[in-house]
């Protein structure tokens, strides 16, 4: 049974509704179906349906403001089933099934210029899909202790933390002793217990 199109990446179930599913393709793809009526909406943040985009992106118009991961995160707050969160170098919330986006967060990656540049794909030919985009969140955790902590994990190697629902961030990679800087975070796992602690790999 296929629920989305090309290379289905991330998938939540509504626990509160069966019928109301969230899923991702590659590059932040977003869709929301109802498994009964097999509709499907939604749509990757943009211009048109992020509340703040203008605020927050301004009048960036590069191809590189806003980048999503191949396999960009999408998590499901452990707290409140209605806050979905979509990841790429901006950590994104909607409330309302993806009708809608909000910014939550600066940019999260190092925004290294060599990085983020697109299209040149390390001199080889780049792919057609996108999928060389660089400086991305690749995985995002909420505590289920504490509402509002929001550990977030980056490509590039940052880990980043809000403690208030993102209106502050800290970049807390520095305090990860024996790896080195750059290394791909490949998962961020909040505690079950203390709302202050996460696990990381790289």
């Amino acid at each position: 049974w296929k629920l989305h199109w090309g290379d289905g990446q991330d998938i939540q179930v509504d626990p509160t509704d069966w019928r109301t599913i969230y899923t991702t393709s590659e590059n932040g793809g977003f869709r929301r179906y109802d498994v009964l009526t097999y509709r499907s909406e939604g749509g990757a943040p943009g211009e048109d349906n992020v509340t703040n985009w203008g605020a927050v992106i301004g009048n960036d118009t590069t191809r590189w403001a806003v980048r999503f991961n191949w396999s960009a995160p999408l998590v499901m707050s452990p707290n409140d089933p209605r806050v979905v969160y979509l990841g790429g170098n901006y950590l994104f919330r909607t409330t309302d099934g993806g009708r809608s986006w909000t910014i939550i967060s600066p940019d999260l990656s190092t925004r290294d210029p060599q990085k983020i540049v697109t299209g040149r794909s390390g001199g080889i030919t780049p792919d057609n899909t996108g999928a060389e985009e660089h400086g991305t969140a690749t995985s995002i955790a909420e505590s289920s202790v504490k509402p509002g902590v929001i550990w977030v994990g980056t490509d590039d190697g940052n880990v980043q933390v809000t403690r208030d629902g993102g209106r502050s961030w800290t970049n807390v990679r520095a305090g990860v002793p024996g790896v080195p800087s750059g290394t791909w975070v490949g998962r961020v796992e909040a505690s079950h217990f203390d709302a202050g602690t996460a696990y990381v790999t790289f």
